[in-house]
């Protein structure tokens, strides 16, 4: 088995891989055999990603064998659609997890769901994002898909939304300054998953939200944070139950963001 190879990697039960070579968005290929009625439980990954997506509609891409870009299929019919929030959060917490088990780096999040790590120098930079796309009719969760994409080895140049990626992002390779494998993070990221998953579906989800506020980097930082609308800018005093971020702005008021692009 190869490092390009995840067809025999060891997996919760019940749980299965499908891999490609190259795709448009892991995402895109998820939702399609959610609409088909695929059962749940399935990872799809892929070596390299043409088209993927981030948060506020960016472009994600990665090089063949520099990442990891995966998306997760599931069927939470038994989680309210107003809590699907929490496997925004699984995801993130089971993302440091894995990195922190398979590198020697600590992981940190940006609220809400993007993987921080530093380097040599102690800057922290992005290395990993996290889009959940579901589908609720009726009150029901039907499905859900949660992408992941991961820096392993590659390193982003180039601008966007006029920041230099080079001072923004960075790879776990870059950042550790060591050989990472690509499997050996799959397998940690998926085993920490369908743990948490276990425990959110027995009630254990406040033990959830206390590991991913515990993450945070953004909490006590001053940051910009821009809405369709407006922009707030102020400090980041916490998160409420449902990992809402609070931002005290600069008159004083407490503005509840449940969605915006944060800048620190």
């Amino acid at each position: 088995m190869t490092e390009h190879d995840f067809t025999e990697v060891p997996l919760p039960p019940g749980w299965r891989i499908e891999q490609h070579m190259q795709v448009g968005s892991t995402n895109d290929l998820a939702k399609q055999h959610a609409r088909a009625g695929t059962q749940e439980r399935l990872v799809l990954v892929a070596d390299q990603q043409n088209s993927g997506r981030g948060r506020m509609g960016r472009a994600w891409t990665m090089p063949a064998g520099a990442g990891l870009p995966l998306s997760i299929l599931l069927r939470p019919t038994w989680l309210q659609p107003t809590d699907a929030y929490l496997l925004t959060m699984l995801a993130a917490v089971s993302l440091c997890r894995a990195v922190e088990q398979v590198t020697p780096l600590r992981a940190q999040l940006k609220w809400p769901n993007d993987l921080l790590i530093a380097g040599p120098e102690g800057i922290l930079r992005k290395a990993a994002g996290i889009l959940t796309e579901i589908d609720a009719q009726s009150g029901v969760l039907n499905w859900a898909v949660i992408g992941i994409g991961v820096n392993i080895a590659w390193q982003p140049i180039g601008m966007i939304d006029g920041r230099d990626l080079a001072q923004t992002a960075t790879s776990l390779m870059a950042a550790s300054g060591v050989q990472v494998s690509r499997r050996d993070v799959l397998v940690a990221l998926l085993a920490a998953f369908a743990d948490g998953l276990e425990g959110i579906h027995a009630g254990r989800q406040a033990m959830l939200v206390d590991a991913w506020r515990s993450r945070l980097a953004t909490i006590g930082q001053s940051v910009t944070v821009r809405l369709p609308d407006r922009t707030v800018i102020g400090v980041a005093e916490g998160v409420t139950p449902t990992g809402a971020l609070q931002v005290r702005d600069a008159q004083g008021a407490l503005q509840i963001i449940t969605a915006g692009d944060v800048e620190a």
